[in-house]
Parts: structure tokens; sequence; C-alpha cells
């Protein structure tokens, strides 16, 4: 067991960090969506019903 770990410790380390980082991205996501926050997608279809849509449209008038 210690050996295959000793053979792979750089995969292990690489990803690992890597799962770290999906995790924050999805978690900040969650975040922003909670907030009311828009998840980046100019293209959306529903755009017109969405309350970042709305305050950004807001504020450029």
């Amino acid at each position: 067991m210690f050996e295959w770990i000793k053979d792979n410790i750089a995969t292990l380390i690489v990803g690992s960090a890597v799962l770290v980082i999906v995790i924050l991205a999805f978690l900040n996501y969650i975040k922003n969506s909670k907030k009311g926050g828009c998840a980046g997608c100019s293209g959306c279809a529903y755009k017109e019903s969405c309350q970042s849509y709305k305050k950004s449209k807001k504020k450029k008038d």
C-alpha cells in the first residue's frame, strides 16, 4: 500500500489540487446563485426574468 502511494504521490497531489479547484468553483457558483447572481450566461433564454439581468439593465439606464 505504501509502495503504491510512494510511486503515485505526484499524481495524487495534482489530482487533489484539481479536485479542490473544482469544488471551490462549484461552491462559488452555488453562492452566486443563492444571491441571485448570474452564472455568466449572456445568451440565456431566461435572462428577461433573471433578477441580475434586470438590475444590470437599470444601472445602464
